[in-house]
């Protein structure tokens, strides 16, 4: 009901009158509904649910033209202060091999751009 006048809904197959019972249904229908989606705001998953996600992308092999739309949906996002900190501690320790070293267009003398 909108403004205490009955809603008609002109369906495909008909006409239906919603009634402020039949609006109660609907209402409690769509709330049960949206509670089993995954469009969950805040939901966690569990650490063994991270594992079986996980576990899935194993072995996933991309096309060239995929990592070439994700590597250019990325240009120009730059990592927030904490992404950097959270980086910085993940690569604490880490050694590299002279092997990479050589790698890093930091020497001059390989142009190679990330």
């Amino acid at each position: 009901m909108l403004g205490g006048k009955i809603e008609i809904n002109n369906m495909t197959q008909g006409v239906y009158i919603k009634t402020k019972e039949h609006r109660k249904k609907l209402s409690i229908s769509v709330k049960k509904n949206l509670s089993n989606t995954i469009f969950k705001k805040g939901h966690k998953h569990s650490d063994e649910v991270k594992k079986k996600i996980s576990q899935a992308g194993i072995g996933r092999v991309l096309s060239e033209e995929t990592k070439q739309k994700m590597s250019k949906s990325k240009i120009g996002v730059k990592p927030s202060k904490e992404s950097i900190e959270r980086m910085k501690i993940a690569q604490k320790g880490h050694k590299v091999s002279a092997e990479q070293r050589k790698n890093f267009p930091l020497n001059g003398t390989n142009k190679k751009i990330f």
